[in-house]
């Protein structure tokens, strides 16, 4: 039912702060790993070199809904993204069941070679949001995307007792 299906809005600009996406990437693409736990992974491809490293910044739902402004020192945390050829890979592992449609706020930032900072813009992602949009097609990924939503629904509805 459409009820069981997560949405999830972008923030504002103000609540994104300095954050905000300013162009220096080319492609944002989240991704959802269905093995044995749930992962959100996340990939930027950056428009510049990239000198030093790029960071990832996370802010779970708690956390994004209790701050005016998202910066990194208010992250949830934050990795090193691992380079993997032209872009660049984090992931948040480990979601439950129940937290399904937790939306999870991201963002990739790094500094080129003349000491420019870009950053993604923080971008919202849930695993409900990726089942619902999954289980509109054919095939078993829609099945399994269609159980999955399912299943967090009632997780959600039973952990909350």
């Amino acid at each position: 039912r459409s009820d069981m299906v997560h949405s999830v809005a972008m923030p504002s600009a103000s609540k994104q702060g300095t954050l905000a996406a300013n162009g220096g990437f080319s492609a944002k693409q989240p991704t959802i790993s269905l093995d044995s736990a749930f992962a959100i992974n996340y990939y930027f491809t950056p428009s510049n070199a990239v000198e030093g490293e790029m960071t990832f910044y996370y802010w779970n739902a708690a956390d994004f809904a209790a701050v005016d402004v998202l910066s990194i020192e208010n992250a949830t945390g934050s990795a090193v993204m691992t380079q993997e050829g032209a872009r660049y890979g984090a992931a948040i592992e480990g979601i439950a069941a129940k937290d399904i449609d937790s939306a999870l706020y991201a963002c990739g930032v790094y500094t080129d070679a003349n000491g420019n900072t870009y950053s993604t813009g923080i971008l919202p992602y849930s695993l409900g949001f990726y089942c619902g949009n999954q289980a509109k097609g054919d095939g078993a990924l829609a099945d399994l995307a269609a159980a999955i939503a399912v299943y967090g629904y009632y997780a959600g509805i039973y952990f909350a007792k």
